[in-house]
């Protein structure tokens, strides 16, 4: 299928805040058994108003496939390098068809001097954790609210004489292990990734909390 992305503007945010709503909805409905669910303002546009546009720091990009919208993505990018993977969600009409992948894909592309991409997303959503970990190559680690996971993927740059194609610098993803006997297994909701954002530089933080984290492929 034809994927394509483009930068996410307030004029969007009616038609994604549907999509949005679907593919929380879906979720909800799926792990929890309840009708509707999804952080603070998935459902009404304040979401995109208050975590997108709301910060500097902040990138938007929606996935166009069909020639239509169909899901979105917002990442936090820093001066220094270490990233934010917040949100990535797909219509669950477009789910299943590797465009979840392919956003992915986009995302290390358009920012290849990342350090590290850190994320987090319910502990309920076993399809996220697989996607994340096989597809994605991230590592789960420690930390947090129990009812998340967390997840981060470290990039380090290595000078080669010879590199691949006659290149001299290539990146390798070098997992965070994790700690042994560690689990996280008490479903829950939509907390916050304050103490995420608490761990990098202040002047880069953002003033309030970054809100759990999602993937929906």
């Amino acid at each position: 299928m034809q994927t394509s992305f483009e930068p996410l503007t307030e004029s969007d945010i009616p038609k994604l805040t549907g999509v949005m709503t679907r593919a929380f909805d879906d979720d909800s409905r799926k792990h929890l058994g309840v009708e509707k669910g999804g952080p603070d303002g998935y459902d009404n546009g304040d979401f995109f108003r208050k975590w997108l546009f709301g910060h500097k720091e902040t990138d938007g990009y929606k996935v166009i496939a069909d020639g239509k919208a169909v899901g979105g993505i917002i990442v936090w990018i820093f001066p220094h390098g270490d990233n934010i993977l917040g949100i990535i969600f797909i219509d669950p009409e477009y789910q299943d068809r590797g465009i979840g992948s392919a956003a992915w894909k986009f995302i290390e592309r358009r920012y290849p001097q990342t350090k590290s991409w850190r994320l987090a997303t319910p502990a309920f959503a076993m399809k996220n954790h697989f996607f994340y970990e096989a597809m994605c190559g991230f590592t789960r680690f420690p930390g947090g609210p129990a009812e998340e996971y967390q997840y981060r993927k470290i990039w380090r740059r290595e000078k080669h004489n010879h590199g691949v194609h006659g290149k001299k610098d290539h990146r390798l993803w070098i997992p965070k292990p994790q700690a042994p006997g560690v689990k996280i297994v008490r479903p829950g909701g939509y907390s916050s990734l304050r103490w995420m954002l608490r761990s990098l530089p202040r002047t880069f933080a953002p003033a309030t909390p970054w809100p759990c984290g999602w993937l929906l492929k």
